[in-house]
């Protein structure tokens, strides 16, 4: 993500709760947990704009740092508590990384 605009941020963040909806039917059995797609916003990108973003697709997000201190933003679109908040987290990581922004998962085992 070199240079991306707030209507382009947006439309990533409504593709990514688009296809995490896809997973809506996904039974929720396995381990509970707090699993979410997260992405890796460039410095240049002011947390406002992504706050903003957020807003207009309707998604909660939280702009925080990664163990690193590299800024991150945890995308919460997902919903359940074990395979199918998982499924849901992994399908809109992957509508992030085809929009164009370094994204990724973060698991985590509750």
């Amino acid at each position: 993500m070199i240079d991306m605009t707030l209507t382009e941020l947006t439309a990533a963040l409504r593709a990514a709760a688009e296809a995490a909806e896809r997973y809506t039917d996904t039974p929720d059995d396995g381990s509970c947990n707090l699993d979410c797609a997260v992405f890796w916003p460039v410095a240049e990108l002011p947390n406002e704009v992504i706050e903003a973003a957020a807003q207009k697709a309707g998604v909660r997000l939280a702009v925080s740092r990664w163990p690193n201190a590299r800024r991150c933003v945890f995308v919460y679109v997902a919903h359940g508590q074990a395979a199918r908040r998982t499924a849901m987290a992994e399908a809109a990581e992957k509508a992030l990384a085809q929009a164009g922004l370094a994204a990724g998962m973060y698991y985590q085992v509750d």
